[in-house]
């Protein structure tokens, strides 16, 4: 995961948002 230079809390954030 990571789509961006996001942390990782990010990145579960716009997955559970999908």
């Amino acid at each position: 995961m990571g789509l961006m230079n996001v942390p990782s809390f990010t990145d579960s954030l716009y997955i559970y948002f999908i």
